[in-house]
């Protein structure tokens, strides 16, 4: 059993927390849903204007970080910052593909997982700015959406110097 299944069966055992749980996991998905509902009414309203235009990328790569937030909200329970961890969930994670050749939801449930779909959020993200502003730091609206999609500050300061996330 990972860290982050572990984690989730004591609360499962405590009726308290796991009430806690899943109001959390609530909220987190209610925040990204709307985004999600706008994305698609823009591409029913403007789909024959899509084509193959920047727009159409742009829809794709929203749809793309709307997948991938709505998919962490789900996993943002995961422990967070321990190296071993994420590692042992890497292991997992490849060999699980290896052997089996599929992945569930239930093998996403992992540290490695969160920061991945976070990770492709961010990344989505930020390819749809340089499509529709030219440039990340020649926009000066893009400016402060680059500094929200930045890593979050951590309570201490930390060499990046071997994290793996």
């Amino acid at each position: 059993m990972l860290a982050g299944d572990k984690e989730m069966a004591m609360a499962e055992k405590d009726p308290e927390k796991q009430v806690e749980h899943f109001k959390q996991m609530v909220r987190a998905r209610s925040r990204i849903q709307p985004e999600l509902i706008q994305l698609l009414e823009f591409v029913r309203e403007y789909r024959e204007h899509l084509g193959p235009s920047v727009f159409l990328r742009v829809s794709g790569l929203l749809a793309s970080a709307g997948f991938s937030l709505w998919r962490a909200a789900f996993l943002f329970h995961q422990e967070d910052g321990k190296h071993q961890v994420y590692l042992d969930n890497v292991d997992t994670f490849v060999s699980k593909i290896i052997s089996d050749n599929s992945i569930a939801f239930s093998d996403d449930r992992n540290t490695w997982s969160l920061w991945h779909y976070i990770g492709v959020a961010r990344s989505s993200l930020l390819e749809a700015m340089v499509l529709l502003f030219g440039g990340v730091a020649e926009n000066p609206r893009s400016s402060t959406i680059k500094a929200r999609l930045s890593d979050p500050p951590s309570r201490k300061r930390r060499s990046s110097v071997g994290r793996a996330f």
